[in-house]
């Protein structure tokens, strides 16, 4: 009886055919169909069809990255907007094209495009009502990859979100998780004080847990300032973000953002003096749209918020002590301490 026979054994699919029908070809995965020869040809070219988008995502994912680098040449903050928005585009259109059973680069991608949705927000997007839909798309692209996660999946079944926010198992997931969703928070005061401060907190406490070192002591520098700003709504001390913020120092001396955020978030108004970029040797600021601010609840007056973007953005730029070009991969670490009304 003629058939079509894909074998993945070995790592590969054979497809073989009864007399008359087909030869063999090479691919990725495999199943057994019994057909006539005019339905094994549809199902071959069909196969052959599948297996052809596999070059694809690896351009689009490739092509987005390439956009989305900002340190392989000066930085040029009015022009990169263009490159962000096309890395998301890319992004969006490879997410559906990836085999099911590829977590793990359905993650990568989700974590990309929450990165990326939060610094088109916060850089270059003054329309509150525009920042505040861009940080729900960020948001949902964060909670998608948690739930990529089958260790938060079981948590949160057994144990509830919170308690499954303290279980992720990827410091990138989670830590975009707890920006985005302090981001998206500022514009929801009652769900902020209703639970939603608290698993950004969850969230962050989790990211020191998995790698304290992430995006140049990011986990810390943000619970230094998710604490400094929100305190009073965990029932800590404003000086216990001392801690996060000189610990953030200890990690990467390197980076001058953890010095800008300790001196803006906790120093500014107090006696206390944060160490200063001089007193640590070749300290360097970040580079990309969210290299100069902190959350987006404790931010200047949301009118200002494009211009203080571009003048701490370019500041930054200019004011690296080292005079070297930044290793950091990412802008600032974020959070939503003091939200707004509910929208």
């Amino acid at each position: 009886m003629p058939h079509l026979r894909i074998d993945h054994s070995t790592g590969g699919f054979t497809l073989t055919a009864g007399p008359g029908i087909l030869g063999g070809v090479s691919g990725s995965r495999g199943f057994i169909i019994r057909s006539s020869g005019a339905a094994a040809l549809v199902l071959f070219l069909v196969s052959t069809l599948i297996y052809a988008e596999e070059p694809r995502v690896e351009a689009l994912l490739a092509g987005a990255e390439a956009a989305f680098d900002r340190w392989s040449e000066p930085f040029d903050f009015d022009a990169y907007e263009a490159s962000l928005r096309k890395a998301i585009s890319l992004w969006e259109e490879a997410l559906p094209l990836l085999p099911a059973e590829d977590s793990a680069t359905k993650i990568r991608v989700l974590n990309r495009l929450s990165q990326a949705w939060f610094e088109l927000a916060t850089a270059y997007q003054p329309d509150a009502r525009d920042r505040e839909a861009t940080f729900e798309r960020a948001r949902d692209a964060g909670l998608a990859a948690l739930e990529l996660d089958p260790a938060f999946v079981a948590t949160r079944e057994a144990n509830g979100f919170r308690a499954a926010l303290r279980a992720a198992t990827d410091v990138e997931t989670i830590f975009w998780y707890g920006n985005t969703l302090g981001s998206w928070l500022d514009f929801h005061r009652t769900r902020a004080i209703f639970g939603g401060v608290r698993d950004v907190g969850a969230s962050f406490e989790r990211s020191i847990e998995l790698d304290e070192t992430y995006d140049g002591a990011g986990p810390h520098r943000a619970m230094g300032i998710f604490v400094a700003q929100a305190h009073f709504l965990v029932g800590q001390s404003r000086d216990d973000a001392v801690e996060h913020f000189e610990r953030s120092i200890e990690i990467d001396p390197t980076y001058l953002e953890n010095y800008v955020n300790y001196a803006e978030y906790y120093a500014r108004g107090t006696r206390r003096r944060p160490v200063r970029p001089a007193d640590r040797s070749g300290a360097r600021g970040g580079r990309g749209p969210r290299d100069r601010h902190g959350p987006p609840a404790v931010q200047p007056p949301r009118d200002r918020a494009g211009t203080q973007a571009r003048r701490r953005l370019t500041g930054y730029s200019r004011n690296t002590i080292s005079g070297s070009a930044s290793r950091s991969s990412k802008p600032s670490s974020s959070y939503s301490a003091r939200p707004s009304d509910d929208a």
